[in-house]
């Protein structure tokens, strides 16, 4: 027909990839792309909102319900793809349509005519054979298992279709000779050869050094031991942080960074004074590197190996990227890898003689980084280190431990201190001089590091634009969800089971039988324990944080209104929302820093004996770091420490003891090179929906369709049973906060889910008479719920879906912190 060249159809990945045949367009997602990270393709027939992260699964999707489309038996098939066919695509169907006059010449590529070029099907394999081997963490011997069955499959296949090629073609009277050709063409084609290529460790070696942007860990030696070469793994930071910047996608976020607010707002380290007074910030492109360190086991911890693969790991992330790329996994980097012995015996100064290096040429220098025609110099340095209390002490040079005279890293509180039964609140801040004359009395008198609680100087200090003093925050996760957290809820509900408030075996019926909602599910806490009369905790931090937002609403029917140990449970949760808030001010701040210190006074009255713990004494000082550093949630080491667990995975499936930190950080190289080839590493506006129909607006009641209408302007609307934004998943019946109005907050349920224009929107009603009891630290909601509104997922207060149950009260609805919104 007239229009046959009209329609052509273009890779929403790549943009040198054209084709008038659909089915072509399919062959090229299958053979270059199915294989990236990230993949995921949107459906937009027929304005269909469905994303698939499978090709095939996307086939079946059209033949299923689009059959109206009328080309799934040919892609699926293999059968030709008329032009007539492809004329009637809808415009949306994968990217767009290039609209050319009849008999107006349309740029393709050659390839097109045939897009099954050996080199992509080389790419496509040695992706797949890259997934089976480190996103899955297959053994090789596995991997080459695998490939050997695929090749005997595909040989079985290509000897029967090369027989029946054969005699169609000596059916058409081709000669001979003529036909050999054609076979040993298909042959020289086949997927068998590459299969074969990858049959070796070798040649998968070289495809990952000469397909990915691999950066190769470097092994330097750090001295020897009992004749022995003791080693560790480093992988170079500069290398790394400009292999990151290469892609579009993180560099906009560089070169875009958020600066400091003028309002009085904390939304990240930006806000914070620290960040203020360094010269190296003043660019709005300069990097931020955050430095993460820790020890971890990756064997049994009661095992034969036990302490003797102990690891030392420090990891990187670049701070300029927003909170929700920065904490996904696959952004944060590895710097090294040592055993913990190792650091031990050897020191940091050598351990860090290399990242000291490059960090000082990232200051001195910059690096330098060409996009689409355009230049970027970049400069950074380190703008601070998270670790437990422990590793933050260690690599800041302070005595490690809390036996020393001095026991904290900010201030010259004395241990003896902490135990006496008032508090004290005026302590002496460690300065960067002040530090710098400590270290210099210790040079020249070693026994003062007891008094000082120091031990050596840092050799982070030697960089011209960080000090320890100043970037060395308090991480959260350690001081209170595994320090204050347990040893208070601890003594809290032994004292109510002693005054028969409370009883054990009711307790634990309850966090078994009780209605967890949303997250709250995957971080259920643990049954207690009776041992030594006393309640023992044993929860990890996520079960903990779970714990002490729902006990309250689980046990505090029975509490006394006025108990004294229930009211620093009380304070102790309030303490909880503001520090875990997102964004803060500087009202916010200052009723922290009031209700702490009330907090630790009530605690040395009702527990005076053992007086203060040294991390219940840093509490004190989360205020005054809040204005330096921002919130601290942005320092917290819970999204640092869930990259341990890789490493652990990966060391018991190699099973490897001769050189454990080498094979992790090859493998773990390996795996961020197969990252790096996908095109959208950030992984931006990721929104994946199950359950997914397609429903008349007529099909709801007027309430509902008006909303609708006003908002689609179209009949038929995609309805989805979940969805999934950024990781966080949403379905029906989840509670959102929506608003807020004159300091209410209007908290509501989620009646459907609709996918528009890659957007999700909700359908929510609020709930109505919503009080705050103080008791249950949760707010209390009447069964009756607001007319239908229509809201953007993007548009909400807060994106996180809040713990919901219901009681003898009404509906219970537990927030997860403190918006900010409320002390405006």
């Amino acid at each position: 027909m007239e229009g046959d060249n009209h329609v052509v159809f273009q890779c929403f990945r790549c943009e040198n990839y054209q084709s008038r045949v659909f089915r072509r367009l399919i062959q090229h997602l299958k053979l270059v792309h199915a294989h990236e990270p990230n993949f995921s393709i949107r459906c937009g027939i027929n304005n269909c909102e469905k994303v698939y992260t499978n090709v095939d699964s996307y086939i079946k999707h059209i033949k299923r319900s689009h059959q109206d489309f009328g080309v799934i038996d040919a892609a699926q098939e293999g059968d030709d793809l008329d032009d007539h066919h492809a004329a009637e695509l809808d415009e949306n169907i994968v990217n767009e349509q290039v609209n050319a006059n009849p008999g107006e010449h349309v740029n393709l590529r050659q390839e097109n005519d045939y897009p099954l070029d050996i080199g992509s099907l080389q790419n496509a394999v040695g992706l797949f054979v890259m997934k089976m081997r480190e996103k899955h963490n297959l053994p090789r011997t596995v991997v080459n298992n695998l490939l050997q069955d695929l090749h005997s499959v595909l040989g079985c296949a290509q000897s029967h279709q090369s027989r029946q090629i054969e005699e169609a073609l000596r059916n058409e009277g081709i000669n001979p000779e003529r036909i050999d050709q054609i076979l040993r063409m298909l042959e020289m084609t086949s997927p068998l050869t590459v299969l074969d290529r990858f049959g070796s460790g070798t040649n998968h070696r070289n495809f990952v050094l000469n397909n990915t942007d691999y950066i190769a860990p470097v092994e330097y030696i750090l001295g020897e031991s009992n004749g022995v070469s003791v080693t560790y793994m480093y992988v170079p930071i500069l290398e790394s942080i400009k292999s990151l910047l290469k892609h579009d996608d993180i560099l906009t976020e560089v070169l875009n960074t958020h600066q400091h607010c003028q309002n009085g707002v904390l939304h990240n380290f930006c806000d914070g004074t620290l960040f203020q007074d360094n010269e190296m910030f003043e660019a709005q492109s300069s990097l931020q590197i955050q430095l993460f360190v820790d020890d971890f086991e990756v064997c049994n911890p009661i095992g034969s190996y036990n302490k003797t693969q102990k690891l030392n790991g420090m990891y990187f992330t670049i701070g300029n990227l927003e909170a929700k790329y920065r904490t996904k996994l696959s952004s944060i980097q590895l710097v090294w890898l040592s055993k913990t012995s190792s650091l031990k015996k050897f020191g940091w100064k050598v351990h860090t003689k290399q990242l000291i290096d490059d960090i000082k040429i990232l200051e001195r220098d910059g690096i330098s980084i060409d996009s689409h025609g355009e230049h970027h110099a970049l400069r950074g340095t380190v703008s601070f280190i998270v670790a437990d209390n422990l590793g933050s002490h260690g690599v800041g040079g302070f005595m490690e431990g809390f036996t020393a005279t001095r026991m904290g890293r900010v201030c010259m509180c004395t241990y003896q201190s902490l135990k006496q039964p008032n508090l004290s609140t005026n302590f002496r801040m460690r300065t960067v001089n002040g530090h710098e004359h400590q270290l210099q009395m210790i040079r020249h008198h070693p026994g003062l590091s007891t008094v000082y609680g120091v031990k050596a100087c840092s050799p982070f200090n030697e960089l011209s634009h960080f000090n320890v003093i100043n970037g060395l925050p308090f991480d959260p996760m350690h001081d209170l969800l595994e320090g204050v957290c347990p040893l208070v809820w601890s003594k809290v509900l032994t004292s109510l089971v002693a005054s028969n408030h409370l009883k054990i075996l009711q307790m634990n019926e309850t966090l078994q039988h009780f209605e967890y909602s949303g997250s709250d599910k995957s971080s259920k806490p643990s049954q207690l324990s009776w041992s030594m009369g006393k309640v023992v905790m044993r929860q990890n931090a996520s079960q903990m944080w779970c714990f002490c937002r729902l006990a309250p609403l689980m046990f505090g029917r029975g509490i006394p209104a006025n108990s004294d140990v229930w009211e620093l449970i009380l304070q102790l949760n309030e303490i909880l929302s503001l520090v875990f808030a997102p964004k803060q001010n500087f009202t916010m701040i200052a009723y922290l820093h009031g209700l702490i210190e009330d907090f630790l006074k009530c605690y040395l009255q009702l527990f005076p004996e053992n007086g203060l713990t040294p991390k219940m004494h840093y509490l004190m000082h989360y205020s005054r770091q809040m204005e330096q550093y921002g919130p601290l949630v942005n320092c917290t080491t819970i999204r640092y420490e869930a990259k341990h667990s890789y490493f652990k995975d990966l060391a018991r499936k190699t099973k490897n003891r001769k050189n454990l930190a080498k094979t992790l950080a090859m493998r773990h190289q390996n795996l961020m090179s197969l990252h790096s080839t996908s095109k959208n590493v950030l992984g931006a506006d990721n929104i994946i929906s199950t359950g997914m129909t397609e429903v008349n607006v007529d099909a709801f009641c007027p309430k509902v369709r008006n909303p609708l209408v006003q908002a689609f302007r179209m009949d038929n609307l995609q309805v989805a049973s979940s969805v999934a934004i950024q990781g966080t998943l949403y379905r029906p019946n989840f509670v959102v906060v929506s608003h807020i109005t004159e300091d209410v907050l209007h908290f509501a349920k989620i009646s459907k889910i609709f996918l528009y224009n890659s957007d999700a929107y909700f359908l929510l009603q609020n709930f109505m008479d919503c009080n705050f009891y103080r008791k249950y630290h949760c707010y209390v909601a009447s069964d009756g719920l607001s007319e239908p509104f229509l809201l953007k997922c993007s548009d909400l207060l807060d994106f996180h879906p809040l713990s919901f149950a219901r009681s003898d009260q009404g509906s219970c609805i537990v927030q997860r912190y403190r918006y900010l919104e409320e002390f405006l």
